[in-house]
């Protein structure tokens, strides 16, 4: 049986509401996740949200950083700390060329910490993505770290965990 190709960016879009509906209940199962979303503006420029439940990328970092208090912290601070954080466990390769990032958005309120990057590079059209990324994995029991990439017209969606720590994605 063939499937018309037209229906995959819909089906990738029913995994992700159906994932993220579940959030809240998996979530009381001790099934934690992080979001980490990598597309392209109508400018052409790449960028990278990122999505991390507050509570646990507060409990790691208090772990990495101990300057962080758990009675409170400066916004700034704890910024510098997640942009460090994510340098140590987060990597980005386009067409084999490693990429870096710039911060440029924060949002959080009682449940979430969210993060907007600008992806430097210089490639024109994306061949290829290597994502290697353990944030987070291996100071939580069950986690996953869920890798959407909407480029060159697909939208797909990737899990990666501790038995699966990176994934290649070509177009």
């Amino acid at each position: 049986m063939r499937f018309n190709t037209h229906f995959y960016p819909f089906i990738s879009l029913l995994v992700v509401f159906f994932i993220s509906s579940f959030h809240t209940k998996t979530y009381a199962h001790n099934f934690k996740v992080a979001y980490f979303d990598i597309g392209q503006s109508t400018y052409g420029d790449y960028y990278l949200k990122v999505s991390f439940d507050r509570q646990d990328i507060v409990e790691i970092l208090q772990k990495d950083f101990r300057h962080l208090t758990k009675d409170g912290y400066d916004v700034k601070e704890m910024n510098d700390c997640v942009i460090e954080y994510l340098y140590k466990h987060l990597e980005l390769k386009f067409n084999q060329q490693q990429t870096g990032w710039i911060f440029i958005d924060f949002e959080a309120n009682t449940e979430y910490f969210k993060y907007l990057f600008y992806l430097k590079t210089k490639v024109p059209k994306v061949k290829e993505i290597q994502v290697k990324n353990d944030c987070l994995i291996y100071d939580l029991d069950k986690h996953r770290n869920l890798i959407r990439i909407d480029l060159n017209g697909r939208d797909r969606l990737f899990q990666l965990s501790r038995k699966r720590k990176k994934t290649t994605i070509s177009y």
